[in-house]
């Protein structure tokens, strides 16, 4: 009886503060991103009780300790209505969940389909979850099969059943959303995609003339990070092998760690390394590809011939440049009292490669 009046005194004190619906403003800077961290002691008590109190200092999220949300043993035999345990517990890990997925959308959402803005110059932009840009357009001849006039376009039927060869309907309310044609979306500012660009003073301060497409050199991380030693490498013929069958001798590295999860991951990153808006090939200009240059304590220095044959590069390797759908500056709208730059389709190719040479730059 004690514990049930201790209970009912949590209740009605989170209920007036708002801790146990969960309820809390949505960030307006980065900084301020929830965390999957509940804010009080007393809200961690009363959607899981000790356990979830216990789980408040570690580095993982709040939710999985709540009642209801692990096993049995936590929470479930408490009777049912509003303020059972596990209903308390699953409602308040829900209302987590979803306080991140509208933050995430706000803050780590950078798409180039042209819904961008209104993640940030509306209120509810973050948590709208059918956006006008991803319907389907008159002229697509599915169009009447999600009710196409309607306010609120629906996937049903045969569309919902199993994936389509265009790829819609993955989304049920955003119909075009992934679909053949769409841009991928993407979770870097655009002002950082191409930071040698420096388009604004942010940009300008963090990267200086540190990096570009080409700085850190790619092809010079590739051999340094991913040249194997080897005992016999006349056998091993740099990687290709004895001229003769069988006889070849290269030193390989099992990589036994691998499972399928690492094919979606390649299939997905090749997706934005490379950018096909015409099939089978990309622009007839070519670039290079680098071996040029090498930074040693900070400072970007150029290769000699001598260190170009001992790395093993090739300087004269270019590659055909990738097609972009739109070349112009960006556009920019203000919101808050501070200018975005708006997305353009150039943004959706190669940017990740200048991040990987971002990632090597720290490894080095």
């Amino acid at each position: 009886m004690k514990n049930a009046k201790i209970s009912f005194l949590f209740c009605a004190v989170l209920l007036l503060t708002g801790c146990v619906t969960g309820l809390r403003p949505i960030a307006a800077r980065r900084v301020d991103r929830y965390e999957g961290k509940v804010g009080t002691t007393a809200t961690a008590q009363i959607r899981g009780g000790d356990d979830a109190v216990k789980g408040m200092p570690l580095p993982w999220v709040d939710w999985g300790n709540y009642y209801g949300t692990s096993d049995a043993s936590r929470g479930v035999a408490t009777g049912a209505g509003p303020f059972a345990r596990p209903t308390i517990g699953v409602n308040g890990a829900l209302l987590d969940l979803e306080i991140e997925r509208i933050e995430l959308v706000k803050f780590n959402l950078f798409d180039n389909n042209g819904t961008y803005a209104n993640y940030v110059m509306r209120k509810d932009g973050p948590a709208i979850k059918a956006w006008p840009e991803m319907r389907l357009p008159k002229d697509h001849p599915n169009y009447p099969d999600v009710d196409g006039d309607a306010p609120q376009q629906v996937c049903t039927g045969d569309l919902i059943r199993k994936r389509t060869l265009t790829g819609i309907c993955n989304d049920l309310f955003n119909p075009l959303m992934g679909s053949t044609g769409e841009l991928f979306a993407r979770n870097v500012e655009f002002e950082t995609t191409f930071p040698d660009l420096g388009q604004n003073t942010l940009t300008r301060n963090r990267h200086g003339d540190r990096l570009s497409l080409l700085v850190p050199d790619p092809q010079v991380i590739s051999r340094r990070l991913f040249t194997r030693h080897q005992d016999h490498p006349d056998a091993c013929r740099a990687g290709y092998g004895a001229a003769v069958p069988g006889e070849s001798n290269c030193d390989y590295q099992p990589a036994s760690f691998f499972n399928v999860l690492a094919a979606f991951w390649i299939q997905f990153m090749t997706h934005d390394w490379f950018s096909h808006l015409e099939e089978g090939h990309n622009d007839s200009q070519l670039i290079d590809t680098g071996c040029e240059t090498e930074r040693v304590n900070n400072v970007v220095q150029p290769l000699t011939p001598e260190e170009i044959q001992r790395l093993g590069c090739r300087p004269g390797d270019q590659i055909d440049r990738g097609y972009v759908a739109q070349s112009s500056p960006p556009g920019t709208f203000t919101s808050g009292g501070k200018e975005y730059l708006r997305p353009r389709a150039q943004d959706h190719a190669q940017h990740q490669y200048s991040l990987v040479g971002r990632l090597a730059d720290l490894w080095l």
